[in-house]
């Protein structure tokens, strides 16, 4: 297959992996990571974690395109866009905890500066309060790194899921509507990646 776009995922749950195993079996290759090892040594295995419509049939196109980690160090080519799609628990206040975002973006930070990476495009679609991304994100990634929004050399989007459990695939591949959120840039990048796995040409 030839591959036009190459992406690092970040989070293999209930929706994660199924919206990764779209992308690679669209021919985009996907660098896949998830904490849980258990979870990885599996997917290597190809096998299903759980029920999800079509997951498995996915998982088997995916393959050849998709390469799992438990860890973003142990990734050879790191790619210059990331998917962050990271669980968001409640808390008491109605507000969502960031605290497995921050891990992510702390991880995929030292990474960027070890291999002197000039510009990344982060692409959010764990559920957010609105503001966290400019005001405590992007902040947060420029404390880390030497990239920085107003020179384009960070590049961030938001684009959340509209998905319901045992129709993910499909809601993923035909959305009554596709959200992209970010400036100008990042939001020409996200728009052409996500063209990949859409079928039913929806309005964005």
């Amino acid at each position: 297959m030839n591959t036009r776009f190459e992406i690092n995922f970040i989070g293999l749950g209930k929706l994660g992996l199924p919206l990764a195993t779209c992308f690679a079996k669209n021919s985009v290759k996907v660098n896949a990571v998830d904490i849980n090892k258990k979870h990885i040594s599996n997917l290597k295995r190809s096998i299903v974690p759980w029920y999800e419509n079509s997951l498995e049939t996915n998982l088997k196109l995916a393959y050849e395109n998709i390469n799992y980690y438990s860890n973003v160090n142990e990734i050879t080519d790191f790619y210059e866009t990331t998917i962050v799609l990271l669980s968001t628990p409640s808390l008491d206040d109605g507000s969502f905890s960031n605290e497995y975002i921050f891990n992510a973006l702390e991880d995929i930070c030292k990474h960027i500066n070890k291999r002197n990476f000039e510009k990344h495009h982060f692409i959010l679609s764990s559920t957010v309060m609105p503001g966290t991304i400019e005001n405590e994100f992007i902040k947060f990634i420029e404390s880390k790194t030497n990239l920085r929004s107003s020179t384009g050399s960070l590049l961030f989007s938001y684009v959340p899921d509209f998905v319901a459990i045992g129709e993910v695939i499909k809601h993923f591949e035909n959305p009554d509507f596709l959200l992209v959120g970010g400036n100008e840039q990042s939001v020409i990048k996200s728009k052409e990646l996500y063209k990949c796995i859409l079928k039913n040409n929806p309005k964005i």
